[in-house]
């Protein structure tokens, strides 16, 4: 039988999956599971669901808004760059209103800087980003989200994905 995590673990290339009761639930579990002191800084773009920023503070983390581009409404390198603290532990790359953020350089810029990345994947189930990876790929793990207004509607729930055994 093919169990809702073989499946994300499929769609997304990732090695393990755990569903969650939301997407906001995956965030806050995927924080926890990034062994990041609280009260540390987590980066966040400006423009997005407000629910990344109620999860980030209920995990007990201080949210920074990043810039966003007017082009594709997603914050770039530059944007996370500028919004950099000495706290800064993590980074929340969200892929907004149907356009994908530049993840693969989010990414580089993460490792560069020892910064734990999730990748919020919540509207982007299945998609490829320049048709080499599937979104859902990319830093050290990808939430995923099923509610109402998300790709597949399941009335809620939502998957923390990872390659990290530890996570």
């Amino acid at each position: 039988m093919i169990t809702l995590e073989d499946n994300l673990k499929f769609i997304s290339g990732r090695d393990f999956a755990l569903p969650t009761r939301s997407g906001s639930a995956a965030l806050i579990v995927a924080l926890n599971a990034g062994n990041i002191d609280k009260g540390s800084d987590v980066i966040m773009p400006a423009i997005c669901c407000p629910a990344v920023l109620f999860a980030i503070q209920l995990a007990g983390y201080n949210p920074i808004l990043a810039d966003v581009s007017l082009d594709d409404f997603c914050m770039n390198v530059e944007h996370i760059n500028n919004s950099l603290t000495e706290n800064t532990k993590a980074i929340v790359a969200v892929h907004s209103y149907g356009h994908y953020c530049k993840i693969d350089e989010i990414e580089n810029f993460a490792k560069e800087k020892n910064i734990f990345l999730i990748e919020d994947a919540c509207l982007t189930l299945k998609a490829k980003y320049k048709n080499d990876r599937y979104l859902g790929n990319f830093g050290d793990a990808s939430i995923f989200s099923f509610g109402y207004d998300k790709i597949i509607d399941c009335s809620g729930g939502g998957a923390v994905v990872t390659n990290d055994v530890e996570l």
